[in-house]
């Protein structure tokens, strides 16, 4: 279904609840839900969101 994530790995994902929709972010998956996953968002300290399991990428698909 979903491809195979890794809590703790770094993806690159649009945040679900950020004002910036076409803003891509470095994310770290810290929970992973039924469809979503709560991200810890790389850069900013303590920083969190959520994003749609379907809207993460690897960073090598850039």
């Amino acid at each position: 279904m979903y491809q195979e994530l890794k809590i703790s790995k770094l993806y690159k994902s649009k945040i679900v609840s950020n004002d910036e929709e076409d803003k891509e972010y470095t994310i770290k998956i810290l929970k992973i839900l039924e469809h979503t996953a709560i991200v810890e968002i790389v850069g900013r300290r303590n920083e969190l969101g959520v994003v749609k399991l379907n809207d993460i990428k690897e960073l090598d698909d850039y």
